[in-house]
């Protein structure tokens, strides 16, 4: 037998918790529900993913709320169906360590992320040993 993958559920309203509960317990996952990102996202020596919702922002820069001295944060940009963004893919991040409120998040070859301003985005956030609290896109 297949085990379940794991899947985290931050939402803070407890119908719409119980909806997405059961929609992917359906569909042969094990979610994990919590009220809010900084209760859950905690990867410990382990490895743990956070994919949000498409959603539109403004600003030129990601900075992330991070505690990982002794770990490490890639991000990746993806479109709204989930495919990564040439130049923002994982592969192409680099690694944010550290414990910073506003830890700027690069890619290697992106100074700014100005251009994709407006767009409609999906954020993939891979967390290794480390806690994440939050994420902001700014000027």
């Amino acid at each position: 037998m297949v085990a379940a993958r794991r899947i985290l559920v931050v939402e803070d309203e407890p119908s719409v918790a119980d909806a997405i509960t059961y929609a992917l317990s359906t569909e042969g996952y094990a979610p994990t529900r919590c009220g809010t990102g900084a209760e859950c996202l905690d990867a410990s020596a382990a490895t743990g993913n956070l994919v949000t919702r498409p959603f539109r922002f403004t600003g030129d820069k990601l900075s992330v709320n991070l505690h990982a001295p002794n770990g490490r944060l890639v991000a990746e940009l993806q479109d709204e169906s989930g495919k990564p963004l040439e130049g923002f893919a994982a592969a192409d991040s680099t690694p944010t360590t550290g414990d910073g409120v506003a830890l700027l998040v690069r890619w290697r070859n992106a100074t700014s992320l100005s251009g994709l301003g407006g767009k409609t985005v999906r954020l993939k956030l891979e967390l290794t040993n480390g806690a994440l609290y939050g994420f902001r896109f700014a000027v």
